[in-house]
Order: C-alpha cells, then structure tokens, then sequence
C-alpha cells in the first residue's frame, strides 16, 4: 500500500478543512448577499458536455470511460456543467439565474514532458440569462465583496478587452 495520495492530489486535515470551511461560508454569506442560489453538479460529466463552446481543452481533462464505452472527463471546471444543469429548466425559470457553487475540480496540467493530474477546490458564480455592461458590473462588484469580506484589502484588478486591443493593432 502506497500512503502518499496521487500526484497533484491532497489530503485535508482538521485545520486545512477549518480553513477551507472558514472560506467557504463567508463566499457563501456574499453569495446569498447578492441573490445568488447554491448549486452542486456531478463531478463526472460527459466529455462533450465539458468541451463544448471550446472553452476547455480536451488534453486537460481526466478521462474515463463508463460500462458504454462513452468518454466521460472529471470536470475541470463547473460553467459547463452549471449550463448543461440549467437548459432543461430554461422555460420554468425566471432569469437572470444566479447560482454560486463550492466543488472540487480536476485537471491534467503539463509539465515539462510529463503530465500530471491536480484536484483544486474552487468556488465561483454563473449569471445565467444576462449580460453586458450590468451583468459584467455585477461579477467584479461581487468579486471585490468577497475580496473585502475575506480581508483582501490590498487588491487590484487589471481588465483586458479584446476588441480593444485589435482596434489597437490594426493599421
């Protein structure tokens, strides 16, 4: 018997979880401020599931395959699976939809030649069914919120935009 957990994976003691609930139920405190609903997803996802939109990259998804043979991936991320949970109740529910979550996700980063897996645990927010100037005003609103509420006083942000630096490149 190995007693070392896989490469890129770790296990959490008393005070590594008193920490990590110590987060969590402030982000969620801030989540609940701003209107905002938990949700939890599966953690394995089909893998079309979780590369649609090209948004992730399939190299960077564990995979397996179930008794179908059908390619399933550890979610390495959760806009997909929040999506792929909240298109079946489009017609029953109003928008915009605000969902927050805490979850593990699981990626295979490369390194060097090797591959190697990493599970991290991540917390975040999906605004569903808005968007523009006001949605955009709201994610960062809510980010300093919980920037603050964490004692992350001495912060900054550095926004990019890609029209813009095309309009700037152009001749």
């Amino acid at each position: 018997m190995v007693y070392q957990p896989p490469i890129g994976a770790r296990d959490l003691f008393p005070l590594d979880v008193a920490q990590k609930q110590w987060l969590e139920e402030r982000l969620h405190q801030v989540f609940q401020r701003w209107g905002y609903h938990q949700i939890i997803t599966p953690t394995l996802e089909r893998l079309d599931t979780l590369v649609a939109g090209g948004a992730v990259n399939p190299a960077t998804v564990i995979q397996l395959h179930d008794t179908n043979n059908d390619v399933l991936g550890l979610r390495p991320e959760l806009t997909a699976s929040i999506a792929r949970a909240a298109v079946p109740q489009l017609a029953e529910v109003a928008f915009p939809q605000r969902l927050y979550y805490h979850a593990n996700v699981f990626r295979r980063l490369a390194q060097g030649t090797r591959q190697r897996q990493q599970e991290l645990y991540q917390s975040g927010v999906e605004l569903l069914g808005a968007g523009g100037a006001i949605a955009d005003a709201e994610i960062l609103l809510l980010l300093a919120d919980c920037l603050n509420t964490l004692g992350l006083n001495q912060w900054h942000l550095v926004l990019g935009e890609a029209e813009l630096t095309r309009s700037l490149l152009e001749p």
